[in-house]
């Protein structure tokens, strides 16, 4: 079994109020770069650009356009077994990258159940409060996605 993985780079419609037109624009975009060049150069360059030297890598690539980033992990909708033993529950963590993002937020999906994990600049939120507060937005944003019909 093996991942592919790549990126890209969208704008968010932070604009938008409704959270279902919201998600529409994003939906937009995302099919937009999916049928693109943009993934399959960010797939083929991973390699190359992660063979340089450390070094070399810090000195020349600054994320400068970056400010927040999302990651979602589809995970099996059902419990699954590890070296015989049924796994109860899966979390997934992601990070900030070097440069200007100042909010990770990752989310891994398992047997029915979304887990959200955060990194949050203390520049941005500078408490435990604001933080959970984000979160709570962000449930109660998926709570009514999840309830619309489409």
């Amino acid at each position: 079994m093996r991942n592919h993985m790549t990126l890209c780079v969208i704008t968010l419609p932070l604009d938008v109020a409704d959270p279902l037109e919201r998600l529409d624009d994003v939906t937009a975009e995302l099919e937009r770069q999916r049928k693109s060049s943009v993934p399959i150069s960010m797939f083929m360059a991973g390699p190359i650009f992660g063979a340089l030297p450390a070094a070399l890598i810090k000195a020349t690539f600054k994320n400068y356009a970056t400010t927040a980033v999302l990651t979602f992990m589809p995970g099996p909708d059902r419990v699954i077994d590890f070296l015989g033993c049924p796994l109860d529950d899966m979390i997934y963590g992601g990070g900030l990258l070097a440069g200007n993002c100042g909010v990770g937020l990752s989310s891994l999906s398992y047997n029915g159940a979304i887990r959200m994990g955060t990194a949050v600049d203390t520049n941005i939120l500078s408490s435990r409060d604001k933080v959970e507060e984000l979160i709570q937005n962000i449930q109660e944003e998926l709570t009514i996605l999840k309830n619309i019909e489409v």
